[in-house]
């Protein structure tokens, strides 16, 4: 089934954070390394809304709820949600990347599809 599919993508991606990857993606963020590695106990996902230009949602979930969040977006919205993919996280991390980000906002956890914001995901979201 493909949530379980999804729920199993996520587990293999948490996997593949080694110790230079967090290093690396804290020292962006501007925070400790320590969150990542020792206070992550959820996933941040980003899903993209339709097309390649269309608007990117940096949200949290749990790993195992993962893949209902995701269904629910894709029952409440008329466009297709695409995962680009996930990383260690919490409310805090959430949090960071809203503040990171905030001058492409658009609405809530919401972001324009920015170069930077692509740029971000690219080097340091394992899809």
């Amino acid at each position: 089934n493909t949530d379980g599919n999804q729920y199993r993508a996520v587990l293999m991606s948490l996997t593949q954070y080694d110790s230079e990857r967090i290093k690396r993606l804290a020292k962006y963020l501007k925070i400790s390394a320590w969150y990542l590695e020792e206070k992550a106990d959820s996933v941040v996902y980003f899903v993209q809304m339709g097309n390649s230009k269309g608007p990117i949602k940096i949200g949290v979930s749990g790993e195992k709820s993962l893949a209902g969040r995701i269904s629910s977006l894709r029952t409440g919205s008329p466009h297709e949600i695409t995962l680009l993919g996930t990383m260690p996280g919490s409310r805090y991390i959430e949090r960071t990347l809203h503040r990171t980000f905030k001058k492409y906002r658009m609405n809530g956890e919401w972001f324009e599809a920015s170069d930077t914001l692509r740029s971000f995901i690219v080097l340091y979201i394992i899809k």
